[in-house]
């Protein structure tokens, strides 16, 4: 892997910023920071290449620099949502809401009303717990990507390790998406990531900032996912929009996934979206 990526055009900035990051997980230090300065020089008026790496410093825990390069980013796109929203969702991750809500509201301002733009910039997801939809489980209470889920009980000892909620992108991106995400492809499983995960639930998260209070229509659909892409079957599904049940779905009469209409109300601000999803089949 490591060859093929080394052998990417020196332009393609993509290829430098994956080589940044692995080389910095590895603790190479001059071949990471190396790779970094190659990603900027094809693309120094490219937002989403600062965003990239602005996030890529971040993974590798390089907060300062992180900083500067998100800065970056906006100073070129200022009126773009997406990008206040990617730097609110790292704020998010570190536990600095205060700094978060900033950037997100000013999302919102700047969506013109699509408020879709925070569902399209991907979710966070935890993972997998027991099946049973009727089973309350710790991500309920208080959820947030900045501290792990607790344990989910003694009486599971494979569902007792703490778990991180782990980002899951959408298909397409925050520009141009139906926000549709594969959350069986980032479930944590004892410390590792897996996919399928059988006779399991998962949740996911997401936060949607609304500049005033008013009514919106929820719109989501959910299935099994089989080994060819498609939804197969209805998953169940239970939905909480600011702590409170939206939507509660355990039992689906049909055999195909529709698209479900709900109609919820945001309040001013920061709305947290928490959903549960449980199937037998990943």
């Amino acid at each position: 892997a490591w060859q093929l990526i080394e052998q990417r055009p020196v332009a393609d900035p993509w290829a430098r910023l994956f080589e940044a990051r692995g080389y910095g997980l590895v603790g190479d230090v001059a071949k990471s920071e190396a790779a970094f300065a190659k990603a900027l020089v094809p693309a120094p008026e490219t937002p989403e290449v600062w965003l990239a790496s602005a996030e890529t410093r971040a993974v590798l825990g390089q907060h300062e620099k992180a900083e500067r390069l998100f800065a970056k980013a906006l100073e070129l796109a200022p009126e773009d949502p997406a990008s206040w929203i990617a730097r609110g969702k790292y704020y998010l991750e570190r536990g600095l809401d205060e700094q978060a809500d900033a950037d997100m509201m000013r999302a919102a301002e700047l969506a013109n009303d699509d408020l879709d733009v925070f569902i399209r910039s991907g979710w966070w997801t935890v993972g997998p717990y027991p099946q049973d939809i009727n089973e309350s489980f710790p991500p309920e209470d208080s959820p947030h990507p900045s501290r792990p889920a607790a344990r989910a009980g003694a009486d599971a000892r494979k569902y007792l390790a703490p778990r991180r909620w782990l980002r899951v992108p959408v298909d397409g991106d925050a520009h141009n998406s139906e926000g549709r995400a594969k959350l069986s492809s980032r479930v944590h499983f004892d410390g590792h990531l897996t996919g399928h995960a059988k006779n399991a639930s998962v949740y996911a998260l997401a936060y949607v900032y609304s500049p005033d209070a008013r009514t919106a229509t929820l719109c989501f659909g959910g299935g099994y996912m089989w080994g060819d892409g498609s939804l197969e079957r209805q998953a169940q599904t239970r939905i909480r929009l600011n702590g409170k049940t939206v939507f509660d779905w355990a039992e689906f009469p049909y055999r195909h996934v529709i698209l479900q209409r709900v109609p919820v109300q945001l309040k001013a601000g920061r709305n947290q979206v928490l959903v549960r999803i449980s199937s037998p089949s990943g």
